[in-house]
């Protein structure tokens, strides 16, 4: 028989606390896999860089799909929040001068939902 602290467990397993990483991973992880035309960790950058230089009208609108098929996945009462989020990222697009300038700001609008007072990460450790 187990035991914890010395007292008898009955092969109850012990809680143990998910690392950021594995809660990260888990939210809705299906969805994104089945929202895609390819697994996520099969995405072919070349093939969307690509298609971005030769044909930017294409990517936008195949860049758009994906989006919304992603958005519709979610939670019912999560979508006005998702579409908010997702129409701040569109704007900082409009905003940029470059695609890098683009990334840079989208990049730094993560980092401050994350970091903020309200954040991913007080969320992550109040778990």
């Amino acid at each position: 028989m187990k035991t914890i602290n010395n007292q008898p467990t009955n092969n109850v397993v012990p809680f143990r606390q998910k690392t950021k990483y594995e809660i990260a991973t888990t939210f809705n992880k299906q969805a994104i896999i089945d929202s895609l035309e390819k697994p996520f960790y099969l995405f072919d950058f070349s093939e969307w860089a690509e298609l971005s230089k030769s044909d930017p009208q294409q990517f936008e609108q195949r860049r758009k799909e994906v989006i919304e098929r992603q958005m519709s996945q979610c939670r019912e009462q999560n979508i006005p929040r998702i579409k908010g989020l997702q129409w701040r990222i569109e704007q900082e697009r409009k905003l940029a001068s470059s695609s890098m300038d683009s990334c840079i700001r989208i990049y730094n609008m993560m980092w401050d939902h994350v970091l903020a007072d309200n954040g991913m990460l007080k969320a992550l450790q109040s778990i």
